[in-house]
């Protein structure tokens, strides 16, 4: 998409939105000659404005969508993909791994707290926690998102009694709200068809990606790629895990 492509989504974004171009500018903190320029295609508005844009005209990430796809020839780059973009700019996230350990968005502050300290043990005691606070409070930060975590139970039976205790009635609270559902992978299964995490994002503007994790960053599965094989495997990871209910009742009963 060049930058005509994007102004040609602008345009008709702000025309929904009932708004004038001098409108538009002052909501979008801006000049209305900026966004005359970029309603002409002449150029692209920088990341911020594009931010500030997409929510005056209350495009819920369709227009930024639109803006990174004009400026980089992809709504998401294949790798080093900002998994913070992705969760921001979708209504739910399937997270599926076979690692032992919760997924981030799910993980009490005690919890985090480990993972941190086991993953990255020179930090400074203050760093640790800066971390950890700022993994605890993510998902109060996405009140739209909705999750469905897929993870073996030893991510949990694996820690020390005081972390998971904490986390299993974290992940009750969570279950609770309707947001977050919990699908346990018993003790024994085997996880070898996926030999890292897998997360599938369904944004706001209807589509879906999927990221798995790989040493020089996040790969991105687009529609048309290799996103069914995905999928696929997704599914079959949640057919072998414990339904939500009785997944429930693994956590209440974990010491």
């Amino acid at each position: 998409m060049a930058a005509a492509d994007f102004a040609i989504t602008l345009t008709r974004y702000r025309e929904l939105a009932g708004l004038t171009q001098y409108q538009l500018a002052d909501l979008a903190q801006t000049s209305s000659s900026s966004v005359c320029r970029w309603e002409a295609g002449k150029v692209l508005p920088k990341r911020k404005n594009a931010e500030l844009l997409d929510k005056a005209v209350t495009a819920k990430g369709k227009l930024f969508a639109a803006w990174r796809t004009a400026a980089g020839g992809s709504a998401f780059p294949d790798w080093g993909v900002d998994v913070a973009e992705l969760e921001g700019a979708s209504l739910a996230v399937e997270w599926v791994s076979p690692l032992s350990v919760v997924p981030g968005l799910l993980q009490s502050p005690k919890y985090a707290r480990l993972v941190f300290e086991e993953g990255q043990p020179f930090f400074p005691e203050k760093e640790l926690d800066r971390l950890a606070k700022l993994r605890c409070e993510r998902l109060e930060q996405l009140p739209d998102l909705r999750v469905t975590a897929v993870f073996p139970v030893s991510a949990l039976t694996s820690a020390p009694q005081d972390e998971r205790a904490e986390q299993s009635a974290h992940l009750l609270r969570l279950m609770d709200t309707g947001r977050v559902r919990v699908l346990l992978i018993p003790e024994g299964t085997l996880l070898v068809s996926l030999p890292s995490p897998l997360m599938v994002f369904r944004l706001r503007d209807g589509s879906t990606v999927a990221t798995s994790e790989h040493a020089t960053g996040n790969i991105v599965y687009r529609e048309g790629g290799g996103l069914p094989r995905l999928l696929e495997l997704v599914k079959r990871f949640m057919q072998s895990a414990l339904p939500h209910r009785e997944s429930r009742n693994v956590l209440e009963k974990l010491p």
